[in-house]
């Protein structure tokens, strides 16, 4: 099933960014901070993105993980991060989708599995599948 979705997809220009946080790792007074570590990993992903290269429209679509007033924090940390790197003219569009209602967070559901398969077990089988269209991929921590 996976290989069919990528073999509809894999035309499609997009890349896919992906840092993977060591968890256990993580410092213990921030694994009380959950936002703050989830706003970080996101920016720190969204550096990569080449954005600045956006001429009409830059829009977000985030799993929706979050209540109605972390999002609207979650919201103004990215505006604030990422506005400086866009033309004033191009808007920035946040969404939170539930991933059941939104083929976009379903598809990267699918590579995020196997970015997980390929640090969590060292399974690379699905990941080479895909490999070519991963544009960054690293570990934090």
């Amino acid at each position: 099933m996976k290989r069919y979705v990528y073999s509809l997809v894999r035309p499609i220009r997009f890349g896919v960014y992906a840092l993977t946080l060591n968890k256990r790792r993580v410092y213990e007074e921030l694994t009380q901070k959950k936002d703050r570590v989830y706003n970080f990993v996101a920016r720190q992903v969204l550096d990569q993105a080449p954005i600045e290269k956006a001429s009409t429209r830059v829009q977000l679509v985030i799993d929706k993980s979050k209540n109605r007033r972390e999002i609207g924090e979650f919201n103004a940390y990215l505006v604030r991060q990422l506005q400086s790197r866009l033309d004033p003219k191009v808007p920035l569009d946040i969404y939170h989708h539930s991933s059941h209602e939104n083929l976009g967070i379903q598809a990267a559901d699918l590579f995020s599995w196997g970015v997980f398969r390929k640090y969590e077990r060292g399974d690379v089988k699905w990941y080479d599948v895909f490999s070519e269209k991963v544009l960054y991929d690293d570990r934090y921590l």
